[in-house]
């Protein structure tokens, strides 16, 4: 899905996402006019991914970070373990993670439910 943004504005990129700056389609990282700074809160999809877009001004929020933990202390491979605390401490070294608002919160607690309802697992933490 193509998402349009507007110079400035603050979106949040998912792993393989798409947008559109001025009109024109670009992926993450490939459009480089200095009137379209795209900002943006990457979502735990994209810290977890293999490439990292480039070209964004980006955040992480502090609800990816819990997630990062998350991930580390439910893994019982010892590899697995490695990389995944490497990745968090390397997230944790390159971000300030944004605040969870009150509006974050009512919203993250609206989408775990939506995901229980359809019989998948929520988050646990």
């Amino acid at each position: 899905m193509l998402r349009r943004a507007e110079s400035g504005e603050v979106i949040t990129i998912t792993a393989g996402a798409t947008y559109a700056c001025g009109g024109s389609r670009a992926l993450p990282g490939r459009d480089h006019r200095p009137d379209c700074l795209v900002r943006a809160r990457l979502d735990t999809s994209v810290l977890t991914s293999d490439t990292a877009p480039e070209g964004v001004e980006a955040a992480v929020g502090a609800a990816s970070i819990a997630e990062l933990h998350f991930g580390v202390q439910i893994t019982a491979d010892p590899d697995e373990w490695a990389v995944r605390t490497r990745r968090l401490g390397a997230t944790e070294a390159t971000f300030g993670p944004l605040p969870i608002t009150a509006e974050v919160a009512r919203e993250w607690g609206r989408l775990a439910a939506a995901v229980s309802t359809r019989g998948a697992m929520g988050p646990r933490f």
